[in-house]
């Protein structure tokens, strides 16, 4: 499972691999975990910009302009790099492919790592944002 370093790390690399890079095709080979249809993410996000990633909670968060692409990816999903013309790797269940070739697929072989477009806002604090000054007001 990936721990808050671990998807702090991630959002860096993604961030400075395909930062301003357009998608040019979304691949969705597992549906079921989506809160739309396939064909409603790709028209969101395929064509648009992505223009940063970030960490909240457990999961990363994939900015394309106003759309966010929220993935949780659970007990067993990871983060694998798509080189250009090169196979997709098993277990799938997203695979991005940017301009200039390169991408990236979320993979998870349980089927159990969940995408979601344009998710709630937390209602939480990010377990990496409590401080002093935050227990200090909580507490007061």
């Amino acid at each position: 499972m990936a721990e808050l370093p671990d998807l702090e790390v991630f959002a860096q690399i993604l961030t400075r691999r395909f930062k301003g890079k357009t998608l040019k095709e979304l691949e969705v080979m597992v549906a079921k975990k989506l809160n739309v249809t396939s064909a409603e993410l790709s028209k969101a996000l395929e064509g648009k910009k992505l223009t940063a990633v970030s960490r909240y909670g457990k999961t990363l968060h994939l900015h394309f302009g106003e759309q966010v692409l929220q993935v949780h990816l659970m007990l067993r999903g990871e983060l694998v790099a798509l080189e250009k013309g090169a196979e997709l790797p098993k277990y799938v269940i997203l695979a991005f492919h940017f301009s200039g070739g390169e991408g990236f697929a979320v993979v998870d072989m349980l089927r159990a790592a969940t995408p979601t477009l344009n998710p709630e806002p937390a209602n939480a604090p990010d377990a990496l944002e409590m401080d002093l000054d935050y227990f200090t007001a909580v507490l007061a």
